[in-house]
């Protein structure tokens, strides 16, 4: 993920209900510059999803990473609109459980760990699933 965001930082990157605070070292590891970044949180979902989606609408950042652990399908329908209204990455991290709920995303990815690395579910629309352990070596 870090390529595609460095590619896009010359508009901002927006964190949207991170778990834990961004670190600047590790942004500037990646080859952010921690002055592109913003954190935002909300405390409450209803919130979140509004910001999310202001955001991606505004057409003024380059990508926008939301966590958030439920978030009904016809949010998410909006939430993929304004991306592309926007012009802007969309990468929403959820939890594993919700690989199971329906999503209009081109693209879904599972993570897992696994011995010596993590194993990558894919799927790119129905009927379309890989698996690859991607190894620390």
């Amino acid at each position: 993920m870090a390529p595609a965001l460095v590619k896009v930082a010359q508009r901002r990157v927006v964190l949207l209900q991170p778990p834990h605070s961004p670190q600047t070292l590790a942004l500037g590891g990646m080859g952010l510059d921690a002055s592109q970044v913003l954190w935002v949180k909300s405390n409450r979902p209803g919130d979140a999803l509004w910001a999310a989606e202001t955001v991606l609408r505004s057409g003024s950042c380059g990508a926008l990473l939301f966590w958030a652990s439920h978030v009904r399908p016809e949010s998410l329908r909006r939430l993929n609109l304004a991306a592309q209204a926007g012009e802007a990455l969309f990468f929403m991290l959820r939890p594993i459980a919700a690989a199971q709920d329906a999503s209009p995303a081109p693209l879904r990815l599972s993570l897992r760990p696994a011995p010596g690395g993590v194993d990558v579910d894919s799927s790119k629309g129905a009927g379309h699933n890989a698996t690859t352990v991607c190894s620390s070596h």
